[in-house]
């Protein structure tokens, strides 16, 4: 549990970071850690619960994720933005900057 709850913190600062790749390793780490949870876990209703819980960390990792690749797709739009501003707007010539 202390290393589901480690990783669950590291895809959070994944997430703060727009870490995709990072988050994308913390998800199937995840998905490792449940699976062997899951064969130690004793009685049914700790079980449900349990499965719950990590249901509801996995459906928010999902989101993270997908927030993080609409914000890289907004940032790759900005920096080919900017790269082919100076396509349209010419840098004015020395005198007219300087007023004269």
């Amino acid at each position: 549990m202390r290393e589901l709850a480690t990783s669950l913190e590291k895809s959070r600062r994944a997430v703060l970071h727009s870490d995709l790749k990072g988050l994308t390793l913390e998800i199937a780490r995840q998905r490792e850690l449940c699976s062997a949870l899951s064969g130690q876990v004793q009685g049914e209703s700790e079980l449900r619960g349990l499965l719950s819980e990590l249901q509801y960390a996995s459906r928010a990792n999902h989101r993270y994720a997908a927030v993080l690749t609409r914000a890289r797709r907004t940032v790759d739009i900005f920096c080919r933005v900017l790269a082919n501003s100076t396509v349209t707007y010419e840098r004015p010539p020395r005198s007219a900057a300087l007023g004269r």
